[in-house]
């Protein structure tokens, strides 16, 4: 709900002008037009003097924003105020217009409708953002482009959020995002946060080489502000991702350096266990369960923490440690539901513990949540195609395939060709395969994968199935203990 109080007149007793009616018509033909449902305006019966009375007006409507201002025969002053807000982004926004008596009425029915349907529909779009509603979040967002501001830096905003926008939810297009961010830094060379979230969406994206461009983003945005503890945070995480030995060491740096920063930064513990966990030096899991500790006294409510401890558990395994971990996903799932990574990982301890069903419907979800992540399509495919459904399970390998030409998703789709019958095809992939694990930075990949995955191909050339039931029991899929991946 929108509501738009009467502005109030200062004009001296010249005829006051219908502002909220004007605005309703506008603000109403803008939704309409983005496309988006469940939203209305309602004028407000009393004029707006001041931010508390805007606030009460809108806590008393249930609103998620409150346009009120006021108007002279010189000035045209609209507010705009979102009720029980905390985030720094809905400080009271302005519109400032200048005028003269004589274009008082054009000032308010078309210079400022103009500039109140912008501002309007970015508040919008911005909210919708922090519900995670990002379908809304473009659909409103997309519409304020359609009569960009003036202004290069409210254009940049504009474009800011929508990259947002475009980098989260099911329909998530990184390329998109990350294009809208270089928009933003081509206006604003020094903006921070549109470094951050370039580099972030780099990391979103997965390609060959992403993770080197989004190093470069995230150390350039700390050469701009070295102060900025979420910087450290982020750079820790790309060195995390790329996972060197030097790299896992200059992520405990940075996050020491965060948390140095911001003593009760609650995602940096969890990230410094991670990184500790990766690395794997004596006592280091021990520090990782004190920081995960310390993340859950600071912030109980916080998903990734309870999935950190989650993976604490998997790499401790002690008896008990897999029911544990269990435990701490779901409790990550009941704390956000759209949480892909806690039901992925969840997914892995139901098929150690061989609850295959369980896996399978948890590995489904987390690909419904990213339908694009190669990693979550691959994994589905090969799970889907060990509990006997390697016709669907082809689908999700034929998706991570597209979105990574390596080959390194081949071997999920060469076992479902197997399966199949399709002993050609699945050759061609395992083939395909092996040749990735050549070009793995870890030489133990290749040796890995190499002898079990050639025996296949001489079977399979021999028009002979290699995978009986015991075998393809226990070819499904296991948690990997961080530091133990083969390539």
């Amino acid at each position: 709900l929108i509501v738009l109080a009467p502005f109030v007149n200062y004009t001296a007793g010249q005829q006051g002008f219908n502002v909220p009616g004007r605005l309703k018509e506008e603000i109403d033909r803008e939704v309409h037009a983005a496309g988006i449902s469940g939203v209305s305006t309602v004028e407000w019966p009393k004029r707006i003097h001041e931010e508390s009375e805007a606030e009460a007006a809108g806590s008393l409507a249930d609103a998620m924003l409150v346009i009120w201002g006021e108007y002279d025969s010189g000035r045209v002053i609209a507010r705009f105020t979102v009720p029980d807000s905390r985030s720094e982004q809905h400080d009271q926004q302005v519109v400032d217009i200048a005028s003269t008596p004589s274009e008082l009425p054009a000032t308010i029915n078309i210079g400022l409708t103009e500039e109140v349907r912008y501002v309007a529909l970015l508040t919008l779009g911005q909210l919708h953002l922090e519900k995670g509603e990002y379908d809304l979040a473009k659909a409103a967002l997309i519409r304020a482009l359609t009569k960009p501001p003036a202004d290069p830096s409210a254009l940049a905003n504009l474009r800011f959020n929508l990259g947002l926008a475009y980098r989260g939810g099911r329909k998530a297009d990184f390329d998109i995002a990350i294009w809208l961010f270089s928009q933003v830094l081509s206006t604003d060379p020094d903006s921070v946060e549109a470094y951050n979230s370039r580099g972030l969406t780099y990391l979103d994206r997965g390609e060959r080489g992403d993770v080197e461009l989004a190093l470069a983003d995230l150390e350039r945005a700390l050469d701009i502000e070295p102060d900025r503890a979420a910087t450290y945070l982020n750079l820790a995480v790309a060195h995390i991702e790329r996972g060197g030995r030097d790299d896992l060491k200059r992520a405990i740096t940075d996050l020491d350096k965060a948390l140095d920063l911001n003593p009760d930064y609650a995602s940096a513990y969890v990230n410094r266990s991670a990184a500790y966990i990766a690395r794997g030096e004596p006592d280091d899991l021990d520090r990782a369960f004190d920081d995960i500790s310390m993340a859950l006294e600071i912030q109980p409510d916080l998903a990734s923490a309870h999935v950190g401890l989650g993976n604490a558990y998997l790499n401790r395994s002690l008896p008990g440690d897999l029911e544990l971990a269990l435990s701490e996903f779901s409790s990550a799932i009941d704390l956000d539901a759209a949480y892909a990574r806690a039901y992925f990982n969840r997914g892995l301890v139901h098929s150690e513990l061989e609850n295959l069903g369980s896996s399978v419907s948890d590995l489904r979800r987390a690909q419904g949540l990213k339908p694009t992540d190669v990693t979550f399509n691959s994994t589905l495919c090969w799970q889907m195609a060990v509990t006997g459904d390697p016709e669907s399970a082809l689908r999700f390998c034929n998706i991570a395939a597209a979105q990574d030409s390596s080959g390194r998703t081949l071997d999920s789709r060469g076992f479902a060709h197997a399966l199949l019958g399709e002993y050609d095809k699945a050759v061609a992939d395992f083939e395909r395969f092996l040749v990735w694990t050549e070009t793995s930075s870890k030489e133990s990949c290749a040796a890995y994968y190499h002898p079990s995955r050639s025996e296949w191909i001489e079977e399979l050339r021999a028009a002979q199935n290699p995978f009986d039931d015991q075998r393809l029991l226990d070819m499904r899929i296991r948690p990997i203990p961080f530091g133990e991946a083969p390539c």
